[in-house]
């Protein structure tokens, strides 16, 4: 099972109702991710960050927005396959994230890593916008999960992620 830990700003912005957070280990390949609302002049965006790997995914929020757990897989699959990552790993993954569970956050270290990555995020958005005039998100987390993490040691959380992946 997923957790999908939303920052309050999320929470609040999407009027998305939570569960209580599950103390049980995540029994998934990636485990559980942490999502937070960021908003870039009048772009709303969603960043989704791996607890395990701090390996980022940012999407442009599309009204309506029902159902996160689909926007996610979606996202998170589709990555997947640009990775180059086996689909048959592609599938356990989207298997063992098909019952989700809308939660607060519950890590602080992740918030910290979260907000480190946003913040990133907006400065390679104002860079994007002076050399190209236009934003290009999925360039810019290619760039964000290529940066060197402390928390990881000084790896990269591409690299960290596709090393769990290829290792089942």
């Amino acid at each position: 099972m997923l957790q999908l830990k939303c920052t309050k700003k999320l929470i609040d912005f999407l009027d998305l109702s939570t569960e209580p957070i599950s103390d049980i280990e995540p029994n998934t390949l990636l485990g559980d991710w942490h999502v937070n609302y960021i908003k870039f002049g009048n772009v709303d965006f969603m960043v989704f960050l791996n607890d395990l790997t701090l390996f980022c995914m940012i999407k442009v929020i599309q009204f309506p927005t029902k159902n996160l757990s689909a926007i996610f897989i979606n996202i998170l699959t589709n990555i997947l396959h640009d990775l180059n990552i086996d689909f048959q790993i592609i599938n356990k993954i989207s298997t063992q994230y098909s019952k989700t569970k809308i939660t607060k956050t519950s890590s602080r270290s992740i918030l910290g890593s979260m907000n480190e990555i946003t913040n990133r995020f907006l400065i390679l958005c104002e860079d994007n916008l002076v050399t190209n005039d236009k934003i290009n998100p999925y360039e810019i987390v290619k760039r964000l999960n290529n940066i060197p993490q402390k928390n990881l040691g000084w790896n990269f959380s591409e690299e960290y992620l596709k090393e769990i992946l290829m290792a089942t």
